[in-house]
């Protein structure tokens, strides 16, 4: 949420998805039948929502571009306004960074990259590779939505201590041991990660995705 002038309050929904298998490649998708079908603009019920964030849906990694123009497109008169896109780019990339975000650089809706991490060795968080990439969303004051495991929040930590002003975005509340509960050692240390996280400058958590972290189980 944020202020109006004058103190009414405007309702920003930072992280939506929309995806179309017919038009892009989702490899996610084949594990999910039920979602496998194009989810667009006119399919969401908005609510009191004054504005969307729309989200990277983790494509192909050559199709980043084309979805934000696909993006824009269906917002030129859609029932919302776009605040914002959180386009996929290739910062890790030494040879593909520069080109993918000059691109997407002259699209005016990007504030912001994703780069999924979560299925990421625990390497690429230590890299040098993806720090310069990092440093190089600062230097055009955009953000980072980082999409990590619990495992991985202490190795984001130290990443984001080293690209200072850097503003991040840690998805889905860094993905919790739902399953295992907060009072597990699993919980205690996603904890503690957070706590440590909290004390960067700059860091925002975003409260989403929770479901899918607690799969419904069976009971007898």
């Amino acid at each position: 949420m944020n202020d109006h002038p004058g103190g009414a309050v405007r309702v920003i929904d930072s992280h939506v998805h929309l995806w179309d298998p017919e038009r892009f490649h989702y490899g996610w998708l084949k594990e999910h039948s039920d979602l496998n079908r194009p989810f667009l603009l006119q399919d969401l019920e908005f609510g009191q929502v004054d504005e969307i964030i729309a989200v990277q849906a983790n494509c192909g990694d050559d199709e980043g571009l084309a979805e934000v123009l696909w993006l824009e497109s269906m917002f030129v008169e859609g029932r919302v306004p776009l605040a914002g896109i959180v386009a996929f780019a290739p910062i890790d990339d030494i040879a593909l960074r520069q080109a993918s975000l000059d691109a997407l650089g002259e699209c005016s809706s990007v504030v912001g990259v994703r780069r999924l991490l979560q299925d990421e060795p625990d390497e690429l968080l230590s890299s040098t590779e993806l720090r310069t990439g990092l440093e190089e969303l600062r230097d055009r004051n955009w953000t980072f939505d980082a999409c990590v495991r619990w495992r991985q929040l202490d190795a984001l930590a130290v990443i984001v201590r080293a690209v200072p002003t850097l503003r991040v975005v840690v998805d889905h509340l860094g993905k919790p041991p739902i399953l295992e509960g907060i009072d597990s050692d699993s919980g205690r240390s996603w904890l503690r990660a957070m706590k440590r996280l909290a004390t960067l400058d700059d860091v925002a958590i975003k409260l989403s995705g929770l479901p899918a972290e607690a799969p419904v189980r069976n009971i007898a």
